[in-house]
């Protein structure tokens, strides 16, 4: 019954002449998506704020942790440098947000493994949590992946970046 929603509000003019900054909103349902309720992603809970953004103020759910619904990972497009993604998880259902990783590059994909860790993919590294995505390692000899999955009989599956070093349409975990 859990939803999560994310958006973005372009910049524009106020009903005073002024101008409105670019927003990112988070959005969540509880009830299969009859009622909505706005969560905040700015510092008015915190200081200093939650959380970064890039240029552009945009966010993604990442994932939703499928055994507990009030965790989640969020992307924040573009926050770490020109071209790299933040990565925020919370705990209590989109209240409150931690920075977990900052990649150099953007995050393709992550996914909450059935053996409860955490993986995320960039185009050049592939990350892994073992303790529910509150700290991520490089997984070393990992290969490039644009996309993560998992199989009902737990084999882990992804996507290639289907370039060098590589050169993979999928790969599948041993």
């Amino acid at each position: 019954q859990r939803v999560y929603l994310t958006g973005y509000q372009v910049a524009g003019a106020l009903p005073d002449g002024g101008q409105a900054t670019p927003t990112a909103h988070l959005r969540r349902s509880d009830d299969n998506g009859a009622t909505w309720q706005p969560l905040e992603l700015f510092g008015s809970r915190r200081d200093p704020p939650d959380m970064k953004f890039g240029p552009t103020p945009i966010v993604l759910v990442a994932a939703v942790d499928p055994k507990q619904p009030d965790t989640l990972l969020l992307i924040s497009i573009g926050a770490n440098g020109s071209r790299g993604d933040r990565l925020y998880r919370s705990i209590d259902a989109g209240y409150s947000f931690t920075e977990v990783l900052a990649t150099p590059d953007p995050i393709r994909d992550t996914l909450f493994a059935q053996d409860g860790s955490v993986y995320v993919a960039t185009v050049t590294a592939t990350f892994k949590s073992t303790d529910n995505g509150l700290t991520f390692a490089p997984l070393t000899g990992a290969p490039q992946l644009a996309c993560l999955g998992q199989r009902s009989d737990g084999k882990l599956f992804g996507c290639g970046a289907n370039w060098e070093p590589d050169f993979k349409a999928v790969a599948v975990s041993p």
